[in-house]
């Protein structure tokens, strides 16, 4: 098997020890037929623009770029890979050795379009799982959003040519989201496994994890948003695959007091 995966990580003011960390669980991989596109989202921190001025592999691309958030940064990189599949690494996070190899095979042997390893929280002094799911290989909408616990596209393989006419929206939170639900609807199988894990870093100055008081309203605001988006797919073939990927997303989004004092979303009665 030649198969080439590209793997595409966004940057922004990352520490250099963390995302040294991040590429040399690429560059470790069991499997070697894999390119790295770094995209640097604009980063301001010394330290990490000079972090990147010393990664010098051919396997390795760097996209330097104004700031548009991680989702204008998956773009970028959407926009540059030349692989066969895809997969997404935050800069702060790790993967198993065998990652690649093992969900490339899943996809390869069982003509799946999308193979989902084990999302796990890292702390410094445990590690735990993020999703509960059994292995096994899914066709059906609903069976594939039930084994779904969150809307990110890492820990996941991709064949490349699902992201045809499917992009990220810019400068938002939870842009993964919409994007993870419409490749759900336009696959054709998908493969969960508990062998390989994808390790998050509970770092609380993330994205999704600081507590600035002055991001609190923009998270509410497009939690909201990306609601809506959901909503209104229009890839959905009924309102059973809308309902079950709203009581996914609701918890996980919003928060519920809120989510229920919402005059325009009790009309829509989007959850039964």
């Amino acid at each position: 098997m030649n198969k080439k995966i590209s793997v595409v990580i966004p940057v922004y003011n990352t520490e250099p020890e963390f995302l040294q960390k991040a590429i040399n669980s690429v560059l470790n991989q069991t499997y070697k037929n894999i390119e790295i596109i770094i995209v640097n989202d604009g980063s301001t921190d010394i330290n990490t623009l000079n972090f990147l001025k010393t990664l010098d592999n051919k396997n390795i691309n760097i996209i330097n770029q104004e700031n548009k958030g991680a989702g204008g940064a998956r773009n970028a990189g959407l926009n540059a890979i030349t692989g066969d599949y895809l997969g997404f690494l935050d800069a702060d996070d790790w993967l198993d050795k065998n990652f690649y190899e093992v969900l490339l095979n899943l996809c390869e042997n069982n003509n799946a379009d999308i193979a989902c390893g084990m999302l796990t929280r890292a702390t410094k002094f445990r590690k735990m799982k993020m999703e509960h799911f059994k292995d096994g290989i899914y066709s059906g909408f609903t069976e594939k959003m039930k084994n779904i616990s969150n809307g990110s596209v890492c820990s996941k393989l991709f064949k490349k040519s699902l992201f045809e006419n499917i992009r990220f929206i810019e400068h938002i939170y939870w842009e993964d989201n919409p994007v993870l639900v419409e490749l759900l609807l336009k696959s054709n199988k998908v493969a969960f496994t508990q062998k390989v894990k994808y390790f998050y870093r509970k770092n609380t100055s993330s994205i999704c994890l600081n507590k600035d008081f002055t991001k609190e309203e923009k998270r509410q605001n497009d939690g909201l948003f990306i609601l809506k988006q959901l909503y209104n797919l229009p890839e959905y073939k009924n309102e059973e695959e809308k309902k079950v990927v709203m009581s996914i997303f609701i918890p996980v989004l919003f928060n519920k007091s809120k989510y229920e004092q919402d005059n325009e979303y009790k009309k829509k009665q989007i959850v039964s």
